[in-house]
């Protein structure tokens, strides 16, 4: 199976222009931006479920993201852009 990178459509939808402001505000460390961009009942899951990591609050979120950022001492973070896949044949 090979693998094809997303393509962002030249007029995004609403969601994919979130998505994309979600991922800035989260390489940015921007808490105020980003708490805009989600309601009190956001939670963050991670895939695939079987490596046990359970879902976040928005506020269990923010204070894992603070200690990152603590720990960061003003360095940038850069957000990945690697390729992934929901095919569970190619994670390992």
């Amino acid at each position: 199976m090979s693998l094809q990178p997303y393509v962002l459509p030249s007029s995004p939808s609403l969601q994919v222009k979130t998505v994309q402001e979600y991922l800035k505000c989260i390489s940015e460390l921007d808490f105020d931006r980003l708490s805009s961009l989600v309601t009190d009942d956001f939670t963050l899951g991670v895939s695939p479920l079987n490596m046990g990591i359970p879902n976040k609050t928005i506020a269990e979120e923010f204070s894992v993201m603070k200690g990152l950022q603590s720990g960061l001492d003003g360095k940038p973070l850069a957000v990945s852009r690697a390729q992934t896949s929901s095919d569970p044949s190619v994670w390992y």
